[in-house]
């Protein structure tokens, strides 16, 4: 398992990111051209998705919306049956009662609630600007705070069985496996190995 990490690290960092070719954020490397055709076709998908209007971007949304959550769903089984698994959920279901007083930690829960409900960035009011005018929008509002709470919990669920796993091979508690930013203890330690 750990070899299969190390190449999967030393792919991101070697092949997509080509860590090795720059000094740092002064000098980033020169122009990927696999990168920039993925985002082009990123944007050809988007564009393909959205060129008839609501009535081909709203077939789309079927699918987009559901994927997300067949992934999820797939990788929580998978977290499931990974030794360890258990020390991540109970760390993540046993609250932290102190931390309540901490405005840090509310100013992170706004910004998440924010983020996920994509409150104030427009999506969700142009999306219902396409609704029948008598429709119920406070049913619609319930629905998506409803969804978007569950979203959240099943996807803490799925990444804090993982980070058990993860606590489970490397011998640590689950507060030092990852830290904040882009690179984990136990990736960087698979990578120092190789």
């Amino acid at each position: 398992m750990t070899t299969d990490m190390h190449r999967a690290v030393s792919y991101h960092r070697r092949y997509v990111l080509r860590l090795h070719e720059s000094d740092g954020f002064d000098d980033l490397g020169g122009f990927s051209l696999k990168n920039t055709f993925c985002l082009y076709l990123s944007w050809l998908i988007l564009f393909i998705c959205l060129k008839k209007g609501i009535k081909s971007s709203g077939k789309a949304v079927y699918f987009t919306a559901t994927f997300p959550y067949v992934i999820m769903l797939v990788l929580l089984v998978r977290g499931l049956t990974l030794p360890g698994y258990e020390k991540g959920i109970a760390f993540y279901m046993t609250p932290q009662v102190h931390r309540l007083t901490d405005a840090n930690v509310w100013g992170d829960a706004a910004t998440q609630v924010f983020f996920t409900l994509s409150a104030g960035y427009g999506g969700v009011v142009t999306m219902s600007s396409f609704n029948k005018f008598n429709n119920n929008c406070e049913l619609d509002a319930v629905i998506v705070a409803f969804v978007n709470c569950v979203s959240s919990i099943l996807s803490g669920f799925t990444v804090f069985s993982i980070l058990g796993f993860m606590a489970h091979i490397t011998n640590q508690d689950i507060e030092s496996v990852v830290h904040q930013g882009f690179h984990t203890t136990l990736a960087q330690k698979l990578f120092d190995q190789g």
